[in-house]
């Protein structure tokens, strides 16, 4: 699957395009862009001022979300047609999308897919109107009873649009509940299957859960801190099961973080499946796109880790 951007149209077999990979903060963030240090280069935070001034900066991050974008046959046409299916609709989708979307000829989104109820994840969902508004077209939006429980709360005119207020214009969606142990169709011949993981605690002892999703020898997980032995072996069914692609949280190199792999925990993880390319997520001001790519380059030279930094 192509995860570069260089051509206007995808492959045959698809296109993943990183509309954000960055934390729920964001990145440039407003406190380091004002501190008290802002005036000092020797003192301000260098990432933040990066992704500020520097237009094809690489340090600017979105909340995570990827699209992928599938080959489907046509039933009107003999040529193929797409599916798009974006995975998680944070703050920034409406930014990513007017970046993006436009830059890759991207025109409808067909589904959306939800990791969790976080507002990184989740709280872009309300500009879905402008796909469904003026299209007539109707977004079906996969995610877990829990979650959909927070959505009634957050967005109850989505839920139930005969509660809108003002001018009544909502997005069009239905809401579709994912079976942890049942993949999720998202377009003819093509299918998610869901991957609970720990993101964090909800109380002692009770785990706040989040989903990551594989797609055929691509492994998805957004928001991590530990993979249970029972999501393990989806993951890897059997040795000679190899990923094509890995993209995984990794918060940055301190060792513990509560609701996130720091580097070296995605890394030890990344050794256990060694797939052929691992993306890392979810990086925050603490990690140079540039510096960062350099280090983590050399666990290629040494061990065979291809492992990059992914960037939106």
């Amino acid at each position: 699957m192509e995860t570069q951007r260089r051509e206007a149209s995808p492959k045959e077999d698809g296109r993943l395009i990183f509309m954000g990979s960055g934390p729920s903060g964001m990145i440039p963030r407003f406190s380091c862009l004002t501190s008290a240090n802002s005036d000092d280069p020797a003192k301000r935070c260098a990432v933040c001022f990066d992704a500020y001034y520097n237009h094809e900066s690489k340090n600017k991050r979105r909340n995570v979300s990827i699209l992928l974008q599938l080959p489907t046959e046509s039933p009107e046409t003999t040529t193929a047609a797409y599916t798009n299916v974006l995975i998680d609709c944070g703050k920034t989708f409406r930014d990513g999308a007017l970046e993006w979307l436009i830059k890759y000829n991207v025109r409808t989104i067909d589904k959306v897919v939800l990791t969790h109820d976080h507002c990184d994840a989740a709280w872009g969902l309300d500009d879905l109107r402008d796909f469904t508004l003026f299209s007539g077209r109707t977004i079906p939006i996969w995610l877990r009873e829990r979650d959909l429980q927070t959505m009634k709360r957050v967005f109850p005119y989505l839920v139930n649009p005969a509660t809108a207020t003002g001018s009544g214009y909502v997005a069009s969606v239905t809401w579709e509940l994912i079976d942890d142990n049942k993949p999720i169709p998202i377009a003819p011949g093509h299918e998610l299957l869901p991957l609970e993981v720990n993101h964090g605690w909800v109380s002692e002892g009770v785990p706040y859960t989040c989903l990551g999703f594989r797609y055929r020898d691509i492994v998805y997980l957004s928001d991590v801190v530990s993979v249970p032995d029972t999501t393990f072996a989806k993951i890897r069914r059997n040795d000679e099961d190899v990923l094509d692609i890995l993209i995984v949280d990794a918060i940055n190199r301190e060792e513990m973080n509560a609701s996130h792999f720091s580097f070296h925990q995605a890394i030890e993880f990344t050794r256990k499946l060694r797939p052929r390319m691992t993306y890392f997520v979810g990086m925050s001001h603490a990690v140079d796109h540039n510096t960062e790519c350099a280090e983590l380059r050399k666990l290629y030279e040494t061990e065979g880790l291809n492992i990059t930094l992914a960037y939106d």
